[in-house]
């Protein structure tokens, strides 16, 4: 167990909140380096591929040809990619857990590449079946849509979004800690479901409230970064350009771009708070933190008398 911020242990809500921001104070150079070395190149490949596709948009509007966009190549691998990133930062961050939890250390990204790989790859599949079921949820919004003509059509389409956002709302704790689950736990693929599920019986609304606390956090800052582009670049791109259209075009590219890349940074705030919210279940359930800081009394690594602050 951690001697410094010990990750398994049952805390209240604002305890999961301030632990949250001290594990990201305690790590972060350590964090930004995970950024650089497991998501930064999937992200300069799916900005590279998707800045390329938002230049097409506006040539596509404006030659009328908008029913062709979503035939590039380029879309596809570009989100393909970026989902690559997201699982990247989150298999990295909670390995990265792991070992601080459990060997009271900071691993390296060396040691982390070692091990990446197998977690990596279930997390990928766990986001393509999580995908698949909100395309399976969307088929209803597709053929109402298509036969959308009178007004009673389109209230029940509002209707079902209304319904869709809010079950999806309700969903998000366990979605969140499906990647912890698997990442830390390892068991066998497809236990992560269940596992999570698990650990949220009898938890979920407050667990809904606290991941709710990190995505506000997490959108103020994405928003003022998006805010502080969009009014440099977006703003600047006009200002004495002969064709308007193409110019701002060009700055919504390099907003689309760098926005992407400073954005993703900010995911560090939902990831950590997710693996927070996992040890502190899983110790609320199936304990073990306690037994283990009992065996280690009077070991020559015991600085257990140091944690009362937490």
């Amino acid at each position: 167990m951690n001697t410094t911020l010990p990750l398994r242990r049952i805390r209240d809500f604002g305890e999961k909140v301030t632990d949250t921001i001290k594990f990201i104070k305690l790590n972060w150079k350590n964090l930004l380096v995970l950024y650089g070395v497991f998501v930064l190149p999937f992200l300069l490949i799916g900005v590279f591929l998707g800045a390329g596709y938002f230049m097409q948009i506006f040539s596509a509007m404006t030659a009328g040809k908008a029913n062709t966009l979503f035939g590039d190549w380029k879309i596809w691998v570009a989100i393909l990619v970026i989902y690559m990133a997201v699982n990247g930062m989150a298999t990295s961050i909670y390995l990265y857990m792991q070992v601080w939890e459990e060997e009271d250390r900071r691993a390296t990204p060396g040691e982390l590449l070692k091990v990446i790989a197998k977690p990596f790859f279930s997390n990928m599949l766990y986001s393509v079946l999580m995908f698949l079921g909100l395309m399976l949820v969307m088929v209803p919004v597709v053929l109402v849509a298509g036969g959308a003509g009178s007004a009673g059509s389109i209230a029940l389409l509002g209707l079902f979004m209304l319904f869709a956002m809010i079950g999806l709302l309700i969903l998000f704790p366990y979605l969140m800690l499906i990647y912890p689950v698997n990442t830390i736990a390892g068991k066998e693929f497809g236990n992560a479901f269940s596992g999570a599920a698990m650990l949220l019986r009898g938890n979920w609304w407050a667990s809904l409230g606290y991941v709710m606390v990190l995505f506000i956090i997490y959108y103020i800052f994405s928003f003022l970064v998006q805010m502080m582009l969009t009014l440099i670049f977006g703003a600047g791109a006009l200002m004495g350009a002969e064709n308007a259209g193409e110019t701002f075009g060009k700055g919504m590219v390099v907003v689309y771009g760098l926005s992407m890349l400073i954005q993703q940074v900010f995911y560090i705030i939902m990831f950590v708070g997710a693996g927070v919210l996992y040890y502190s279940l899983h110790e609320e359930k199936l304990g073990g933190g306690l037994d283990k800081m009992i065996d280690d009394l009077g070991t020559s690594s015991s600085k257990y008398g140091q944690q009362e602050e937490y």
